[in-house]
């Protein structure tokens, strides 16, 4: 049942109830009126009874004192008679007409007598008893009216009883019907309310495992249900924020640990440097000095320190490089562009042969940056790229892409992938894989690499799948001056 239809139907009852107030106590007063005019008009036949009666007995004691007063007895009759015949005289009609022929008598008497006068052989005695008669009949009336109306009475008080048990009763029922529905409204509302309101102050302290039930009205039941799917979009938000934040915090450390190994190489290859010219010059003066004919394992001896103080020359180089990625000019470039040259400079390399190295993505993305730098990037990523692929089945695909505004270049392929402790450690300075003779490597390009993009303000990430499902390495660049890149 949904809130709407719970408050139509309360409003439904309480209106039904009013109805049936208002019913029964108009039932009652209705009764009351009725009864109150039957009594009435009891009462009005009761009052013209004893006016007749008074009439009647006013000329019944003239007759019996002064018999011969005909003056004074006449209009007494005659009024009567005009009394009885008025049509809004509520006697019975059958009384009417006994009561007329009563006085119609006494009336004849006086009109048979000369001058008004009653005549002499009227019997005075029996015109006496007539109009007691009258009296009677009146009397007889009267009693009989006097019981309808206590009757009226009685049936009044035994209706006023009912009508007040009704109403009461009416009244009582409908406040309890209310009052039932009243609390059953505000339990169907607070519960749920209540149970939103727990589900909220959980989602306000960060708990977004718990999902609200969905009971109560379909009003509760939609709200529950978007609060749980705020709730999970919450949990994804913050999960991917704090993904994000980890990302960018290992980053951030990882920087933080190249920029020392940086300063710390710095120091030491200027240390070094000359020593390392010194015993590379002196092997190189020395083999130039030896005479024919000279055992050659000295040759080679001097060759090898040659060689070798050569090798640690370039390590310094390199070292010096990842402390400083270098301060070049910076112009505008197409990244498409950039990554055909690196392109064509790999494919005289023996890591290209048997594998497939394509580039893809926009036509034209325009960035200001500096070019060499960037190049040396792109061209260490798609050499390991080419490294990792296997020849025949290696694919490396160079992919240029403008997504909302920020120009990306990915170097993706489908080698021998990397495991997720090596993707947490591989922008990390001097550790490497590649130690088989075929491949030797320092550890120190992926290094270079990403110290060089984040001295360009960008970002170098790397992703994959697992162990032989290949790998993605992405470069991120910056937005220019004007909060985009160049057109």
């Amino acid at each position: 049942m949904s809130l709407s239809t719970r408050l139509t139907l309360k409003t439904l009852v309480i209106i039904a109830s009013l109805l049936a107030l208002s019913g029964v106590a108009w039932w009652g007063m209705t009764g009351l009126d009725r009864d109150l005019d039957t009594a009435l008009d009891e009462y009005d036949q009761l009052r013209q009874v004893y006016e007749l009666a008074v009439s009647i007995e006013q000329a019944r004691v003239v007759l019996r004192t002064d018999p011969g007063n005909a003056g004074r007895l006449r209009p007494m009759v005659t009024r009567t008679l005009l009394e009885l015949e008025d049509p809004g005289l509520a006697l019975r009609p059958e009384l009417v007409q006994e009561l007329k022929g009563y006085l119609l008598v006494v009336n004849d008497a006086f009109s048979s007598g000369p001058g008004g006068r009653l005549p002499d052989e009227v019997d005075v005695d029996a015109m006496i008893g007539a109009l007691g008669g009258v009296t009677n009949k009146l009397a007889n009336e009267a009693e009989q009216i006097e019981r309808r109306i206590a009757q009226v009475g009685i049936d009044a008080d035994r209706r006023r009883v009912r009508v007040k048990r009704w109403v009461g009763g009416t009244a009582v029922s409908a406040s309890a019907l209310v009052v039932v529905i009243g609390v059953w409204q505000y339990l169907a509302v607070m519960r749920p309310l209540r149970r939103l309101e727990r589900g909220v102050n959980r989602l306000a302290r960060g708990e977004f495992t718990q999902q609200l039930r969905a009971t109560g009205d379909r009003e509760f039941v939609r709200l529950a249900e978007d609060f749980t799917s705020m709730a999970q979009q919450l949990r994804e938000l913050y999960q991917s924020l704090e993904d994000k934040v980890r990302e960018r915090s290992r980053q951030l450390a990882q920087s933080e640990r190249l920029a020392s190994v940086g300063f710390l190489a710095a120091g030491v290859a200027h240390e070094i440097n000359n020593p390392l010219a010194i015993i590379a010059g002196e092997a190189e003066l020395a083999l130039g000095s030896l005479p024919e004919g000279v055992d050659s394992e000295v040759r080679q001896g001097l060759m090898a320190i040659r060689d070798e103080a050569f090798r640690c020359k370039a390590i310094t180089q390199k070292l010096l490089s990842l402390a400083r990625p270098g301060s070049g000019q910076r112009e505008e470039i197409d990244l498409r562009q950039l990554a055909e040259d690196v392109v064509s400079l790999v494919r005289t390399l023996p890591q290209h042969q048997g594998r497939s190295l394509q580039v893809q993505g926009d036509a034209a993305v325009n960035v200001r940056t500096d070019p060499a730098q960037l190049k040396q990037v792109v061209l260490n990523l798609v050499i390991n790229a080419l490294e990792a692929a296997d020849p025949g089945t290696g694919q490396v695909v160079i992919s240029v892409q403008r997504p909302a505004d920020r120009p990306t270049i990915k170097v993706r392929d489908n080698g021998q992938g990397i495991d997720p402790d090596t993707l947490a450690r591989v922008f990390e300075p001097f550790y490497t894989e590649k130690n088989s003779p075929s491949t030797p490597g320092l550890g120190l390009g992926l290094s270079i690499s990403h110290a060089i993009i984040s001295d360009l303000g960008g970002t170098l990430a790397a992703a994959s799948p697992g162990p032989g499902r290949g790998s993605t390495f992405t470069i991120e660049l910056p937005l220019s001056e004007r909060g985009k890149v160049l057109p």
